[in-house]
């Protein structure tokens, strides 16, 4: 079940910490649990792998079903064909389990892929089902207009209702699921992001800051290469910027995602004269040496999202005592303080950015103090989002529904 604590912070405040207590017994039945591939590349694939791990830890049966087996003809059959065959194949999946009951674990971003399938199961199996929506509705929309959009709103309306527990990884995402007005507020649970902070002695920063013994400010962005990113923003202000600032701008994300965003993006660079300013370093793995390093030679974190999630990125980066710059777009400013962990600016707006990354450029003790302060935020919150300590309150409430409904 879970506990809760305070925990006391040095500012005398304290925090709701969740703490996990173990089960006498695992979950009464086969979990399922549906990725996109096998190989995680964002924080919400890393979000699954983490839960999936969790689950196999504690002795339960799982079964992992991986929407890139579908058949090719599937794959290639266009949207909405695709969608429609993709949910037979699923449910044919499922009634080919073994077992009398099914608990299915669903990332809410493929709720056309299950909307269906989940409807027929519950007809043909006992089963429970449970979704994380991790990236917020915004995101989910066929189309800005027209009849797509407004069905796809029919479709997240039809897999909220259909669904016994919504999690969330930010309160903003919770508040999103809810005001769809499809859903019980006491079914849509905010159980936080999990993250992996990186420790003082592999960052090799301290309270020294390392760019005032170098020509250059290094800025630094790590995240997907897609517009949802906001990266054409970020560079629009290094350009204004670099008439007073001498700064380099380093871009982290896999540029084959959105090959045409990515040429967009290249395209800026030539026009704006800031080619030599910046770097596409392309896909750098999670956690990785190569990305330890990167953040380690960075005074200034750079998120300029105009839709995110949550940002596991930030903490990371807060982690390794950067400063940042984010936006107010949906869950980060819950992560970011404005003025004393970084700062905020509207999303889509390069003049605000560039304000902002000048004012750190210029102003090496805030850069300090901002970083400093992200430090001890993270080691403040360090167990409240620790990947067993979310992984454990979901399969709490995962395990205690099942057993009630047996």
């Amino acid at each position: 079940m879970l506990k809760a604590i305070l925990l006391p912070l040095k500012s005398g405040k304290q925090v709701l910490v969740a703490k996990v207590c173990r089960h006498e017994s695992a979950m009464p039945s086969r979990a399922v649990m549906f990725f996109a591939t096998r190989a995680p590349l964002t924080g919400g694939d890393m979000y699954l792998a983490h839960m999936c791990e969790y689950i196999k830890d504690r002795g339960d049966l799982v079964e992992e079903v991986y929407l890139e087996d579908m058949p090719r003809f599937i794959r290639n059959s266009g949207l909405f064909l695709g969608v429609f065959l993709s949910n037979f194949w699923l449910l044919f999946r499922l009634l080919a389990l073994p077992g009398s009951r099914l608990v299915l674990f669903e990332d809410f971003g493929f709720h056309p892929r299950l909307l269906l399938s989940n409807l027929l199961i519950r007809f043909l199996r006992k089963t429970n089902i449970f979704m994380l929506s991790q990236l917020g509705l915004k995101y989910h929309r066929l189309t800005r207009f027209g009849i797509f959009w407004n069905i796809d709103r029919w479709l997240i309306r039809t897999s909220f209702a259909r669904t016994d527990i919504i999690f969330t990884n930010s309160k903003d995402g919770r508040d999103q699921v809810i005001a769809t007005g499809r859903v019980n507020p006491p079914k849509v649970i905010n159980a936080r992001c999990g993250f992996e902070p990186i420790p003082p002695a592999q960052t090799g920063r301290g309270n020294t800051d390392r760019s005032t013994t170098r020509s250059e400010t290094q800025l630094l962005f790590v995240g997907r290469c897609s517009p949802n990113k906001g990266i054409q923003y970020l560079l629009e202000a290094v350009a204004l910027v670099s008439a007073s600032c001498r700064v380099r701008l380093h871009i982290v994300g896999n540029t084959g995602d959105d090959p045409q965003y990515y040429n967009h993006l290249v395209e800026i660079t030539t026009a704006r004269q800031i080619a030599g300013k910046v770097i596409f370093h392309g896909f750098v793995q999670p956690g990785s040496a190569d990305l330890v390093k990167l953040y380690r030679q960075s005074d200034i974190f750079v998120l300029p999202s105009i839709r995110e999630g949550f940002g596991i990125v930030v903490l990371e980066a807060m982690s390794c005592g950067l400063p940042i710059i984010t936006t107010t777009a949906d869950a980060l400013p819950e992560l970011v303080a404005h003025g004393k962990t970084g700062m905020l600016v509207p999303p889509g707006n390069a003049q605000a950015l560039a304000d902002a990354i000048a004012t750190l450029v210029d102003s090496p003790d805030l850069r300090n103090s901002l970083g400093a302060n992200g430090r001890r935020f993270c080691e403040a919150v360090r167990e409240q989002y620790s990947w067993p300590n979310v992984c454990g309150g979901i399969y709490d409430v995962m395990t205690r529904y099942s057993k009630e409904l047996e």
